[in-house]
């Protein structure tokens, strides 16, 4: 059963000072990669950009994270013009009120993609303000912790050779992680990988939608000797689910989707079509609040539920403070680089990640690195 000690509409009791949103700054960013592998440099200079936005209220700010890979200036566009104006002058303790009025009013610039991905990274904020405010990790505001040391599997870039793989596969296992994901979309990579790594290390696989539904079928009993413990978006396009369902109902690995979905009812059309056995929420193009809700679709069918998480700043904290709260045990996405977004950055022992437990996410931003690589900087005020 899925655990929100809150009602998403006001956070916390009523008795609470109202938090009035005054200034919000977006910053749109290209940090690169420090010591990125020569094998995988074209993957790195893909991802290699963050949207970063700040709500101050009460002397205070909190911190969110927008997915922003593909089109970072055309996000920082839709929060300054459309989502952003919303807050301004209101109560940061109304996250679902608020979280609402966002989604009304982005949507003429569609349901999904930036309009979702602006709305999420403001909504991050506002649980770190609040959180903030009231002197609480995030994980209190959503309902409590049942764990603040979470799992881990390390998420690899797309490599242009076996080899890399490989020798990047076994360096992580030494370092204790005992779950690994490629990005490869060849078969031959994959079984190395696992020839490579032994048979006491979980092998996951995502295509990033690479694959027609014969292609997928192909390719997934082609991959059996790699022992997957899931095969992530196989099909394209990803939110195809009755050809997901064909595909999951001819093989035998695990399929897993859900990064790319942006509604409850998809979320749940692709359960009751059959389509996955995991589903992977984005907290960077959702928010917190429909993260939750998309755990309770995901626990009322029986489905797991492992977050999507490539995320190196406040994405990825809030991600933490949310698998925090859920029953059983689910993994934390970490992602395989070092980029200096925050201050201290999160980090993975021997395959497990501390939930930071300071108030809001818990984390802070390195200024310096966003400055001196800011592509722009807007800023809203009363």
């Amino acid at each position: 059963m899925i655990r929100l000690g809150v009602d998403q509409h006001q956070v916390g009791a009523s008795s609470c000072s109202p938090l009035k949103i005054e200034r919000i700054e977006v910053f749109a960013t290209a940090i690169p990669f420090k010591d990125a592998h020569p094998a995988a440099r074209a993957w790195y200079g893909q991802v290699s950009k963050q949207v970063i936005v700040k709500v101050f209220a009460g002397g205070l700010h909190g911190i969110g994270e927008s997915f922003a890979y593909g089109a970072p200036k055309a996000i920082v566009e839709v929060i300054e013009t459309i989502a952003a104006p919303v807050l301004l002058n209101q109560d940061a303790n109304q996250i679902g009120k608020l979280y609402e009025a966002m989604a009304r009013a982005t949507r003429i610039a569609g349901r999904s993609g930036i309009a979702a991905f602006a709305t999420a990274a403001l909504e991050i904020a506002l649980w770190d303000l609040v959180g903030k405010a009231r002197g609480l990790p995030v994980y209190e505001l959503l309902g409590g912790a049942l764990r603040t040391l979470l799992p881990s599997y390390v998420s690899l870039p797309r490599y242009d050779t076996p080899a890399a793989i490989a020798e990047e596969s076994i360096r992580l296992v030494g370092e204790g992680f005992k779950s690994i994901k490629l990005h490869q979309t060849e078969i031959a990579p994959v079984i190395e990988c696992r020839h490579a790594m032994g048979e006491d290390i979980d092998l996951i696989l995502d295509t990033n939608a690479a694959w027609d539904e014969a292609g997928a079928i192909a390719m997934a009993k082609g991959l059996e000797p790699a022992r997957l413990r899931w095969l992530e978006e196989p099909v394209w396009p990803p939110e195809d689910y009755p050809t997901l369902a064909k595909v999951r109902s001819a093989i035998s690995t695990p399929i897993s989707v859900g990064e790319n979905e942006y509604s409850l009812t998809g979320f749940a059309q692709c359960l009751r079509d059959g389509a996955a056995d995991i589903l992977q929420p984005s907290v960077a193009k959702l928010g917190l609040g429909a993260m939750v809700k998309v755990a309770a679709i995901a626990n009322l069918h029986g489905a797991e539920i492992v977050p999507h998480s490539f995320y190196f700043g406040p994405g990825l904290a809030a991600t933490a403070h949310f698998i925090a709260t859920l029953p059983g045990e689910s993994l934390i996405e970490f992602p395989h680089g070092n980029l200096g977004i925050l201050r201290e950055p999160l980090m993975c022992k021997s395959g497990n990640l501390h939930v930071p437990t300071g108030p809001g996410l818990g984390v802070e931003l390195d200024e310096g690195a966003i400055a001196q690589h800011l592509i722009t900087k807007r800023i809203l005020k009363i």
